[in-house]
């Protein structure tokens, strides 16, 4: 299902996935070869421009590329701690509790740069970060996407200040590739693949731990700013747009009207 919540996602979620390939030896250049974004750009103390899927896309297949990695994402989701999420992660990271962070992260997923909807729940003994399908992402990008998010989650809390979310269980909604015990090594537990969803599944004893900034007053003026930011993506996000990036999700393919009034949840007359 397409989101409706614009795709278009701010360039700061480039430079912390740049700076972790120049530690690995790669040039910038050649991360953004045919993005048409500068280095010195991106690299900017403030960077304020705006890229498309497209670009995002293009940038991450550079990645894959150059590494010639399958289990990339999971390297490069170590480099999104908390605070690279800007007003986001001001606002998880000044929670109460790990409890009330993982709401933060339910209510205003769509500013972690991530492309699934993201939910947290708490049963018994258990706490659960689920990570569902928002639009379509191309299969050759999949296990990337999924591998990054599930590690900047985990990455999210510092264990130097938060007790750490020691996974239960994971599963993925990709295949693996036959790396079952990469994988499970990774994340500490049993590791399960091709399921509908991506989920991490943690003992619920470390939800009441406190944040390192809990401070109630500055989460609550940092969450008012996450919900203006999001109404502000949400009233970008015309057909348009919608209609353009369902057109550029798959490479070598174009869809035609009766595909994307499908995902647009419209008839092919009114498209």
């Amino acid at each position: 299902m397409a989101s409706n919540i614009s795709v278009s996602h701010h360039i700061r979620a480039l430079p912390p996935a740049l700076r972790a390939m120049q530690a690995m030896g790669y040039e910038p250049d050649a991360c953004l070869a045919g993005t048409g974004i500068k280095a010195a750009d991106l690299l900017a103390p403030n960077p304020t421009l705006e890229f498309s899927l497209a670009q995002e896309f293009r940038f991450h297949r550079n990645l894959l590329q150059l590494s010639a990695d399958p289990l990339l994402g999971l390297r490069l989701g170590k480099a999104y701690p908390a605070q690279s999420y800007g007003l986001f992660g001001y606002a998880f990271l000044s929670a109460p509790t790990l409890r009330h962070a993982l709401a933060i992260v339910s209510n205003y997923g769509p500013l972690s740069f991530t492309l699934f909807r993201i939910d947290f729940c708490e049963t018994a003994g258990a706490g659960t970060l689920q990570f569902s399908r928002q639009l379509d992402i191309p299969e050759d990008l999949l296990t990337y996407y999924v591998d990054r998010d599930l590690a900047a989650a985990l990455a999210g809390v510092d264990p130097a200040q938060v007790a750490p979310i020691r996974p239960l269980a994971v599963a993925l909604m990709h295949s693996g590739n036959r790396r079952q015990r990469d994988y499970e090594t990774f994340f500490g537990c049993p590791v399960s693949f091709n399921a509908p969803r991506s989920q991490i599944r943690f003992d619920a004893a470390v939800l009441d731990t406190a944040m390192p900034m809990q401070d109630a007053e500055t989460s609550a003026v940092c969450q008012h700013q996450c919900q203006l930011l999001l109404a502000r993506m949400s009233n970008s996000s015309g057909v348009i747009e919608q209609v353009r990036q369902l057109i550029v999700a798959r490479p070598g393919y174009f869809p035609n009207i009766d595909y994307v009034a499908q995902k647009l949840h419209t008839t092919s007359r009114t498209l």
